[in-house]
């Protein structure tokens, strides 16, 4: 289950950060209220323990990346640190960290094209440009879903 919520937070908040370069705080809002019910529903019913410092742990990414924006100035958007804390909720660090790893690879090796498409096109200096960083997290987010999807098919 977790799995499905957390591809559906991924491809709604990717899909908004592409068409608005934002994404709705009221995405991050509703995704963290159900990510904590699902969390209390297990705790309650199947009687897993819930561990705080493990969740906590896995949304430092998310904490890491808001303080940078800060120091930063928003050089990295609060969205970002905002979604991190938010998968954090579903995921485990591990997790969370390939997300975030192979989407900055992504991004970056995107936006090196880029800017040398731009500077060769048009002559400009393509630095202050900015990308949506969401859709380039949509990868490895999928790839992890598939994974344990496919793990828990053949366990």
């Amino acid at each position: 289950m977790w799995n499905g919520v957390f591809v559906c937070f991924l491809l709604m908040a990717a899909w908004q950060d592409l068409l608005r370069k934002r994404v709705d705080i009221r995405l991050y809002q509703g995704f963290a209220c159900l990510a904590v019910f699902l969390a209390v529903l297990r705790w309650v019913t199947l009687g897993e323990s819930y561990d705080l410092v493990g969740h906590m742990v896995a949304m430092s990414p998310g904490f890491g990346l808001l303080g940078l924006g800060f120091l930063c100035k928003g050089g990295i958007g609060a969205g970002d640190g905002y979604f991190f804390l938010v998968s954090g909720m579903m995921l485990g660090i591990r997790e969370n960290l390939m997300v975030l790893c192979v989407g900055t690879f992504l991004c970056g090796f995107f936006c090196m094209g880029y800017m040398a498409w731009i500077r060769l096109k048009t002559g400009e200096n393509a630095g202050k440009r900015t990308v949506p960083f969401l859709p380039f997290a949509v990868i490895p987010g999928l790839w992890l879903a598939a994974e344990s999807f496919v793990c828990k098919l053949v366990v």
